[in-house]
């Protein structure tokens, strides 16, 4: 009796802070976390292994303070309450409670019928705990591509029990189940490795140990998940992060393989190992860059600019910022007006090689310019000029990718050997050494190697005490073509003195005295030349062509065409539903065929970019974007014969497309369940 009255006299005295904390169960709170319910009157969250729990004297403050969490607690044939739902032995728990990943019925039957939780992260760990009062069943599904490998470490597995039957882990693979693993505590085996998807199964049994205070025992454990390259497992890989690799011939080469650049990282040499270099480098772009026009760019040297810029990583032209998709319709723009005067004021070889560059360097097909054919233009221009001391044509198409003929070839090797008493000889040498060195990457050019040589030797010859090679403009040309001919390095020449000329020339503003010479100087300062524009691929820009009538890198693929459907779906019931009938060439990716699709109707423009991970993301289609606050997304889905939608967690551009293939992008409610 005592013990009562002492029980009053404290809830009296403490129950002002009620409303803070009711006891270790229940919360005054209107957010519950998950392993909660939310009572009734929304004023607090009952722990759900307290749900239907029976109530005495020394725990009636674990339970909701209006005892709306008593209601469920009665069998029933059929729940009368709203948003409910039965288990199998007939009571009945808040709809929030079914396939929420923890047992909320007695009989866990809640949980029993749910599928698997997908885990598409590379990194991932699995935390679960759960009452030892309840029968339970969870299960992970983790996509393994072919690509990669999966380990799995299992800490702190903690079970009560007596039998292995009453609580274990199921490890198998999606195609292999003589590879399935059964896990308990005394033959916990800490680290696995799987080749294949993967599902985790958890199964208990509801416990009542005599020995044991049920009420305070939980099983848990915690298992961690590493999705890797198979190409980790080599020894000699290099490791861009605990999941991703590349080979050891990635490492270094002056491309960026890991998304991190961490290849590319503690790499400097040549030029990048100049102290300084990246400080002269930024104040010459910034300098470039405040010296465009909003209305007309940097006017006659806009080509130059865009070219420059993109050569010394001042710009990307990839689509994903606003000024410099304005620098790119000024270049086009002044172009168009060009090519429009061409009757009166034509157009020189030199001119359009430069915008030819240039339209490299934004992925604006040379090829075709609105209906012009520009590389043909200039290939039918020089064809009737005199450019013996023009080499830039030559670099230019080269660039484009155009096959040159001999008599090309022996015009720019003329123009390396020439003796002319001409003082801008060593200019046009060091532009016809850089076509050269474009040409001979190409093809079997063994011959020319030695010309080019016998050329750079001479220049190499010719550099002066402080660095230079001449002039500032001279000085640069000859770097750039001793660059271009993979000379970088060579010891026979003073590349430190040559940076550190040109770092000299610097003004306190950032120019190296004009917009020309700045222009034929950045791209050093990245260790980079104009003939580096041939390495540009365009398939990797993730821009949508522009406005006019443009044309895709994939149109000029040769071969035989096939059918494919591609669909756009909007909203969960398919409110609307636009389709389009492609014929496409053979080998093309789903992002090839929305690209085609957006090339043909505007409604089928998208914006995509690439995660942390490497794999595109298309966030905007028809002018709609992924709505993060209302659940919706744009996902993909390939249409079966049987009229079944399947997706897939590659990214897009490299999932091929086949033959009557009929592929769709759907914006919808976003579900886990709907990735395979």
């Amino acid at each position: 009796m005592m013990m009562i009255i002492l029980m009053c006299l404290l809830a009296g005295t403490f129950g002002f802070e009620e409303k803070a904390v009711l006891s270790r169960y229940i919360r005054s709170t209107n957010i519950c976390a998950p392993n909660e319910f939310q009572c009734v009157n929304k004023e607090a969250c009952v722990s759900k292994h307290r749900w239907c729990r029976e109530r005495n004297i020394f725990n009636s403050r674990d339970f909701c303070p209006d005892n709306s969490d008593g209601k469920y607690c009665n069998t029933y044939s059929t729940c009368p309450f709203k948003d409910s739902f039965k288990c199998d032995d007939g009571r009945c728990i808040p709809s929030e409670g079914h396939c929420d990943g923890y047992p909320s019925c007695r009989d866990g039957s809640d949980e029993m019928r749910c599928g698997c939780e997908e885990i598409f992260e590379n990194e991932e760990s699995i935390l679960f705990k759960v009452h030892i009062g309840k029968k339970s069943f969870k299960c992970w599904k983790i996509e393994v591509p072919s690509t990669q490998y999966l380990s799995i470490k299992i800490r702190d597995l903690n079970q009560y029990r007596y039998a292995c039957s009453e609580a274990y882990l199921v490890i198998s693979g999606e195609k292999s189940s003589s590879d399935t693993i059964r896990l308990c505590n005394e033959n916990l085996t800490s680290s696995l490795e799987r080749y294949e998807t993967t599902e985790i199964r958890y199964y208990s049994t509801m416990r009542s140990y005599s020995h044991l205070s049920q009420e305070h025992q939980f099983d848990y454990f915690q298992i961690d998940l590493l999705s890797a390259d198979l190409l980790c497992k080599r020894m000699d890989s290099f490791k861009c992060t605990d999941y991703m690799c590349v080979t050891p011939e990635q490492r270094c080469d002056g491309i960026v393989d890991c998304y991190n650049s961490a290849d590319e990282k503690g790499c400097e040499r040549g030029v990048l190992a100049v102290p300084g270099v990246n400080v002269t480098l930024i104040r010459g772009v910034s300098w470039l860059k405040n010296q465009r026009t909003a209305s007309w760019g940097w006017r006659d040297s806009t080509h130059r600019a865009v070219g420059a810029l993109y050569l010394a990583q001042g710009a990307n032209f990839n689509g994903t910022d606003k000024e410099e998709d304005l620098t790119a319709k000024q270049l086009e723009l002044q172009l168009t007006t060009a090519i429009l005067r061409n009757g009166t004021d034509p157009i020189t070889s030199t001119q359009l090689a430069m915008y030819i560059n240039a339209l490299l360097v934004i992925c604006h097909d040379p090829r075709n310019f609105y209906g012009y054919n520009l590389v043909q233009t200039l290939r039918d221009q020089i064809d009737v000029e005199t450019n013996e001391y023009h080499p830039l044509p030559y670099l230019a198409l080269c660039n484009a990718k155009e096959t040159l003929p001999e008599d090309i070839i022996e015009k720019l090797t003329s123009i390396i050997e020439s003796t002319s008493e001409k003082s801008f000889l060593t200019d046009v040498q060091s532009v016809a050494v850089m076509a050269l060195s474009c040409i001979s990457r190409k093809g079997n050019f063994s011959q020319l190697e030695s010309k080019i040589n016998e050329t750079t030797h001479a220049f190499k010859k010719g550099q002066n005490e402080d660095g230079s090679f001449g002039n500032i403009y001279t000085t640069a040309l000859v770097i750039q073509a001793l660059l271009a001919s993979g000379k970088e390095e060579d010891k026979d020449w003073n590349l430190t003195a040559a940076i550190e000329y040109l770092q000299s020339q610097q003004n306190v503003n950032g120019s190296f005295g004009d917009v020309l010479a700045t222009t034929l100087i950045l791209p050093i300062l990245n260790a980079k030349t104009l003939a580096d524009i041939a390495n540009i691929k365009c398939t990797e820009s993730l821009r949508m062509p522009r406005d006019g009538n443009p044309v895709s890198d994939i149109e000029l693929r040769l071969g035989q065409k096939m059918s494919v459907k591609y669909y756009l779906y909007i909203g969960d019931k398919m409110d609307e539903i636009h389709p389009i009938f492609l014929r496409t060439p053979n080998n093309i990716t789903v992002m090839d065929v929305m690209r085609l699709a957006a090339e043909a109707d505007d409604k089928y423009k998208f914006e995509a970019q690439r995660n942390a991970k490497g794999k595109l993301y298309i966030y905007k289609i028809y002018g709609i974007s992924n709505d993060p606050e209302d659940g919706k997304f744009w996902i993909y889905f390939k249409k079966a014969e049987n009229g079944t939608l399947t997706t897939s967690l590659t990214s897009p551009d490299k999932i091929t497309v086949q033959d009557k293939d009929e592929i769709l992008m759907w914006y919808k409610s976003a579900a886990i369940e709907e990735s395979k």
